[in-house]
Formats: structure tokens, C-alpha cells, sequence
């Protein structure tokens, strides 16, 4: 291996390959001898050597490039766990390209070598194996994805939650609840997908979950953050809502106390549509209140969107 004899290391396996078909049944204590010397052959006892041919294997015809490539998938399946640390140890685009089609060969035939891989391995591992699981169809690659969004390292969680939703937009719904992670990076990178583009989707979850008021994440910014989002995915469905939190005329508006962080929302959102007459109408109508709370909600959400566009140009 170290030294680049391909040919012969596929054909010593695909004659250990032949040896353990041709058992009969008068020797079956053969079976666990051969397999556990291909389990042997697997570890990074043997395939580490590996690492001194990639210099050779970055310039290798393709002929023989395949003939490395057919090598890796003789190797039973627990060969992931040795792959895992070699794509680690490089960034040449031919071995890179190579340790990414056996791992997801070997974890198309069998996932649970990838999937203890993904448990026990370090951070800089699992980032550089993410974009890999993200490539695999199936629900249980998608759930060993699921699994990363658990994990206690914020980059790592982040990469997950992007590949889940770059595979399937339907996974915001599972996704959601990240909405009041503690972390606010997490947080974030639920609002920035949804304030993309409109989405019936996005709306009816942000929606729903601004309308229920159990905001488990207290934040001022948060909650206006919210609402800003709410108008960038939202459309006519959500303007009633967000006309009544705006326009609702009782004693507190009157006075100009009470439930203002709110308000401001509703206009910070409404303001999001700009093409939408009965947006626009609710914000004119805001302006021109009687009430004070409902004209300093209207005046605080402008300058705070002021505000917020002046740093997003620094």
C-alpha cells in the first residue's frame, strides 16, 4: 500500500475473497478465522499505511486510480472507521474525492460504521463528514443529520441544520423548534432561512408561533426579530394578525403603555411588505392613531429598522 502496488493489493483481496466462498461446510471454523483477519486488514494497523501514497495517488492514471478505488470497497463495511481519519489527514482533491466515494459506498451497504463514527469522533471529523451524509439518500442518513443538531459544538450543529434544510425545505418543520435554542448563532440560522424568501411554509410556523405569545426566549431583539422575519416570509395571511397587534385600541394603547414591543413587531413586519395594500394601509392608519402607543410602536419600529440597515452597511 505504502508504496502504491494497487493491483496487488486488490488481487490479494479478491482472492481472500475466493478463499472464504470456497469453504465448505467440513471446515465452517475457517469463517470467523477469515473475517476477522479482513476485520484486521480494515484498521489503521494496515490502511494507515495509506497516508505515504497519497503523493503518488494525487498523479495516478485512472486506471490504476480505479483499481484503488475497486481495492477500498473489498474491505468490509467497519472500514468507515479508518477511512474517516485518513480523508482527515489530506486536502488533495484526487484522495479527497476517492476516501468519499468508499466511505459512501461502505455506508450505503451498511450505516451503522458511519454512524459510530459520527458519535465518537472529534469536531474537525464530523464537520468534514457532514457534506458527505448530506450526498446520501435514505431518511436514516437525514436522521443521522438530526442526531448532529443535538451535539454541544455550535459550528458543528450549524453545518447539520444547513445540510438538512438544503436536502429537503420539509425538514423546517422537524427544524423549527431551534428557534429558541439558547445559543443565539443557532437561533439565527433558523431566522435567516426563513426570512430567504416567501414560503407558506416559513409563515405558518412563524406564524403560529408568534400568534401563541409562548415565547420561551424572552430577548427584545429576538422577538422583533421575529416579527422582521415574519414580514420577509409572509404574505396576505398573515396581515389580519399583525393589523390587529398593531391597531388594537384599548386603554394601555391609549396611555401608551403595554404590550409596545409588540406592537413595534407588528409594524416591523407589516413594513416588510412593501407590496401589500392592506399592509400599507394598516401602517398609514398607525401613524395618524389616536392612541399614542399605537403612534410611538409605528415611529420606534421605523427607526429601529434605520438602525438595524445602518450597521448591516458598515
Amino acid at each position: 500500500l505504502a508504496q502504491g502496488e494497487v493491483s496487488f493489493v486488490l488481487r490479494f483481496l479478491e482472492n481472500l475473497d475466493a478463499l472464504r466462498e470456497s469453504v465448505g461446510e467440513e471446515e465452517p471454523w475457517t469463517l470467523p478465522l477469515l473475517d476477522a483477519f479482513r476485520q484486521r486488514i480494515s484498521g489503521p494497523e494496515v490502511l494507515g499505511a495509506l497516508e505515504q501514497a497519497w503523493p503518488s495517488v494525487g498523479v495516478m492514471e485512472d486506471d490504476r486510480l480505479e483499481t484503488l478505488r475497486q481495492a477500498l470497497l473489498w474491505f468490509p463495511a467497519d472500514v468507515v472507521l479508518t477511512l474517516g481519519p485518513l480523508l482527515l489527514g489530506t486536502d488533495l482533491p484526487v484522495v479527497v474525492q476517492l476516501l468519499e466515494e468508499a466511505i459512501s459506498v461502505h455506508a450505503g451497504r451498511d450505516l451503522k460504521p458511519l454512524s459510530r463514527l459520527l458519535d465518537d469522533a472529534e469536531e474537525p471529523m464530523v464537520r468534514k463528514l457532514i457534506p458527505l451524509v448530506g450526498k446520501m439518500e435514505g431518511q436514516a442518513a437525514a436522521d443521522l443529520l438530526f442526531g448532529l443538531t443535538r451535539r454541544p459544538e455550535e459550528p458543528l450543529r450549524r453545518d447539520a441544520i444547513q445540510d438538512l434544510l438544503a436536502r429537503d425545505p420539509r425538514n423546517l418543520r422537524r427544524l423549527f423548534p431551534l428557534i429558541e435554542d439558547p445559543r443565539p448563532p443557532i437561533r439565527g440560522v433558523i431566522l435567516g432561512h426563513l426570512a430567504r424568501k416567501k414560503n407558506p411554509l416559513s409563515e405558518e410556523l412563524l406564524l403560529n408561533y408568534i400568534e401563541r405569545g409562548r415565547f420561551q426566549i424572552r430577548e427584545r431583539q429576538h422577538i422583533l426579530a421575529c416579527y422582521r422575519v415574519l414580514g420577509q416570509c409572509g404574505s396576505a395571511r398573515s396581515v389580519p394578525f399583525l393589523r390587529d397587534a398593531l391597531l388594537k385600541q384599548d386603554w394601555k394603547a391609549f396611555l401608551g403603555i403595554g404590550d409596545s414591543l409588540h406592537r413595534q413587531g407588528a409594524a416591523l413586519a407589516l413594513m416588510g411588505m412593501p407590496d401589500d395594500e392592506a399592509a400599507k394601509l394598516a401602517l398609514e392608519k398607525a401613524a395618524r392613531s389616536l392612541f399614542s402607543g399605537v403612534r410611538s410602536a409605528c415611529r420606534s419600529a421605523g427607526e429601529e429598522e434605520r438602525r438595524r440597515r445602518k450597521e448591516a452597511g458598515r
